[in-house]
């Protein structure tokens, strides 16, 4: 009976660590994809001044 309870517990916790996982990896690549863009835009933006300056 403790057994089964703590396995269920222990795949519980499973579950919420992968969901957790999922989430962090999902904000780390949302943040390295906005660091891409606004850098795109520094970039070009940059360019474009120096080309028309």
């Amino acid at each position: 009976m403790l057994l089964m309870f703590l396995y269920k517990f222990i795949l519980f916790i499973d579950i919420i660590d992968i969901i957790y996982l999922i989430f962090i990896l999902f904000l780390f690549y949302f943040y390295i994809i906005l660091f891409y863009l606004f850098y795109f835009i520094f970039i070009s933006a940059y360019f474009w001044f120096y080309f028309v300056l």
